[in-house]
């Protein structure tokens, strides 16, 4: 096995409070009009991000007002996450520690985060689940209008400029289903997280499957086997 860029989705790394779920699923429905719990699973045909700009473009909104509530959007998850969340402690999810510390230097892999979650909101979940950023060698973070391909498409290619093997698409290690799968379109090797929720995953084709991160390096000398 040669170097390899390993993509972190940020869903892997850590625990999210329910007063920050509460705040996100009032802000969807102020901002977009629309009840999360109502949303069909039919429906979640990209990212939430994606979904939601097609929402706001059946209402027949001219693209100045999406753009402009798709910024609204962004600014108040930043309020929620510096005065609803404040800087308490996020908790890490199981293994992440052991994760970060041990493959952050390992010389198998050039670490980075690839993560739908946008950058303001994903640079203080980190600071609260106090990770060190500087253990990333590269970030590649969500945006309106930016699909999941997108995304990790350029995570992969920062990744080979930072050091990973010119051939190598890199591992992409996440606890979404429809990023695996955009993950697996786009060539990239692929580690599917799904702790408790193993049904989320039926049909998903990842090239490993493991149930946390704890176990993630046999994970990944599955997918390298």
């Amino acid at each position: 096995m040669g170097v390899n860029g390993l993509l972190l989705d940020l869903n892997v790394l850590m625990k999210e409070s329910k007063d920050i779920g509460l705040f996100y699923t009032e802000n969807i429905r102020n901002v977009y009009g629309v009840y999360i719990d109502k949303i069909v699973v039919g429906e979640l045909d990209g990212t939430i991000q994606e979904m939601l700009y097609r929402k706001l473009g059946e209402q027949g909104l001219s693209q100045a007002d999406i753009d402009a509530r798709m910024e609204l959007f962004i600014n108040e998850m930043a309020y929620a996450y510096y005065n609803v969340a404040g800087h308490d402690k996020m908790l890490l999810a199981e293994g992440a520690r052991e994760v970060l510390d041990g493959l952050g230097g390992s010389p198998d892999f050039v670490m980075g985060i690839a993560t739908p979650v946008v950058e303001k909101v994903a640079q203080n979940m980190m600071e609260r689940a106090g990770i060190d950023t500087r253990i990333f060698r590269f970030a590649e973070y969500g945006a309106f209008g930016r699909d999941a391909n997108a995304l990790l498409a350029a995570a992969a290619t920062e990744a080979r400029r930072l050091g990973a093997d010119a051939g190598s698409e890199g591992v992409f290690v996440s606890g979404s289903p429809y990023m695996i799968s955009c993950a697996g379109i786009a060539e990239i090797r692929t580690v599917a997280v799904t702790g408790r929720s193993e049904e989320r995953f039926v049909g998903t084709e990842a090239d490993a499957v493991i149930k946390t991160l704890k176990d993630l390096r046999k994970g990944l000398a599955d997918v390298f086997r």
